[in-house]
């Protein structure tokens, strides 16, 4: 790994301050990049047991020692939007800081939610129901029952985890497939529980076609095999158009949710408008370079910036040809002084503009790549065609947009699809038949 990383130039980390089965406080960092044969390549290469009580100079100082002890280049890190990572990354020298598009996502999903108490009353009545279903006897040989009368498989509610909003979107999407075989079976088994009304039933019919783009692109964004970061402001965008474009049938709790989301989506996902990295990211990948969802001079400002880099890379590629020799010749004449400069001056800038103008043009006029498709298979393609471009996706297209991909995994998929995907994979990987964390990202 270290032989790896050495020869690679710009590298991202992704933060993940994480809790375990006993309570135990972690901090795990990987590190990305892109290959010379434009893959998409990451390692863990740490992580740190701490309290949590470690102030952000203390994480500062353990993401200071692992840059050092591993002699990379960071160009970025990614992480939640805490206080304390904010706080800690802005300690670090030459390193740029990504918030994680999934975690701001979720804060504003699990925010919008909270906002109403309607909301939070049916999330609690679903959830007492799952747990009596779960747990009370009597329930359990009823819908059993009920299941073989219908020819229904089994019933598998899920139950809402606090820190993450899909599994709430989970629950809630359950109750809308099986409404009449879970209100039989509160009524069959005599339960005296609170139960979900008509109206209530609404509401979360409402709030699941609400959500489910937002759970799709939570799923996507955290199995992506290609690169993710170039699709934050697309997405961002076409959530919002989804939003507008969204209407219901009289439901009035629907529309003040979907107005929440809307405005805390503005709010909060601001921050990526303005990142030139995301903006770089998004017009260096062939599919999004057209920047639709950018204003013209928004569009015009990226153009700019992309040219200005690739005239950076001249320069500094101009600047390495020209060594002073090791045993310099004194010129005899002092012309030569002025002459040398005046070449270097040349060679090292006036035909910069134009070479690299002429790039970026040719790129952005270059056909559109599919979305299905592998950015990092064009540039591959296009390496000798687009050098200095190739040099800046590898720069840039390497950043990860989420920083806990792993979790986000496990709560999107069910206990038995989880335990086939661990047994594909390697055997290795398994301790006591269980995945490990590293199992769960390579999955």
């Amino acid at each position: 790994m270290q032989i790896t990383l050495d020869g690679i130039q710009n590298v991202t980390l992704t933060i993940d301050y994480w809790t375990s089965n006993v309570n135990e406080s972690y901090l795990t960092v990987t590190a990305h990049y892109i290959s010379n044969d434009y893959k998409l390549e990451n390692y863990i290469i740490d992580t740190e047991k701490f309290s949590d009580r470690n102030s952000p100079e203390d994480i500062a100082e353990i993401l200071k020692n692992i840059i050092h002890n591993w002699k990379i280049h960071v160009l970025a890190i990614v992480t939640d939007g805490s206080p304390k990572m904010l706080s800690a990354i802005a300690l670090l020298e030459d390193v740029q800081h990504i918030k994680c598009f999934a975690h701001t996502l979720n804060v504003v999903i699990k925010q919008s939610m909270e906002s109403f108490s309607e909301i939070q009353e049916i999330r609690r009545k679903c959830g007492d129901i799952i747990q009596y279903l779960k747990h009370n006897n009597n329930a359990i040989k009823v819908l059993q029952k009920m299941q073989e009368n219908v020819s229904e498989p089994q019933l598998d509610l899920i139950l809402e985890v606090e820190t993450r909003w899909n599994s709430t979107y989970y629950m809630l999407q359950k109750f809308v497939d099986l409404k009449e075989l879970i209100t039989a079976t509160l009524i069959a088994s005599e339960s005296n529980l609170d139960f979900i009304n008509d109206n209530e039933f609404q509401i979360i019919e409402d709030v699941v076609k609400i959500l489910k783009p937002f759970e799709e692109i939570t799923v996507e964004m955290s199995t992506e095999e290609y690169v993710n970061i170039s699709k934050i402001l697309v997405i961002r965008n076409s959530l919002l158009v989804y939003l507008d474009e969204l209407t219901f049938s009289g439901n009035s709790i629907a529309y003040y949710f979907k107005s929440e989301i809307t405005n805390n989506m503005k709010a909060k996902m601001d921050y990526f408008d303005k990142s030139d990295i995301i903006i770089m990211a998004s017009i260096l990948d062939p599919r999004f370079k057209l920047l639709s969802f950018l204003t013209e001079i928004e569009r015009g400002h990226a153009r700019a910036k992309l040219i200005y880099e690739c005239n950076l890379l001249v320069q500094e590629n101009m600047e390495e040809k020209y060594i002073t020799p090791d045993n310099p010749v004194t010129p005899s004449c002092s012309i030569w002084k002025r002459y040398d400069e005046e070449v270097k001056h040349q060679d090292s800038y006036e035909p910069t503009d134009t070479a690299t103008f002429d790039e970026v043009q040719s790129y952005l006029g270059d056909r559109y790549l599919d979305r299905s498709n592998n950015p990092l298979n064009y540039w591959n393609e296009k390496k000798t065609k687009y050098p200095h471009l190739a040099v800046l996706a590898q720069k840039y297209l390497a950043k990860s947009s989420t920083h806990d991909a792993l979790f986000i995994l496990v709560t999107t998929i069910s206990p038995t699809a989880m335990q086939w995907s661990a047994a594909k994979l390697k055997p290795t990987s398994l301790i006591n038949n269980q995945p490990t964390p590293v199992c769960y990202q390579n999955a």
